[in-house]
């Protein structure tokens, strides 16, 4: 079955009951809002800056690149021998 959206418009006019040219009366608004519900999407929840900056710094490659500056200096061959060995 196709969406509304991949049929062609006079099609969905037909099967919604609506006139082209004068679309809906208010009373028809109301009934179809009483059985189907008003059209609104539902607002996700913003994430905080925080959460953001964690979400960044727990990803692997991130995690990776911190390993390989560590790494890279000299002084700290010991330590990588012990992560990688």
């Amino acid at each position: 079955m196709k969406d509304n959206y991949q049929k062609e418009l006079l099609k969905v006019l037909e099967e919604l009951k609506v006139d082209e040219k004068k679309g809906l009366t208010t009373q028809e608004v109301k009934k179809r809002q009483e059985k189907y519900g008003i059209n609104e999407l539902k607002q996700k929840k913003k994430k905080t800056i925080i959460k953001m900056i964690l979400e960044q710094l727990t990803d692997k490659m991130i995690i990776d690149c911190f390993h390989f500056i560590i790494c890279s200096r000299r002084n700290c061959r010991r330590f990588c021998y012990l992560i990688y060995n």
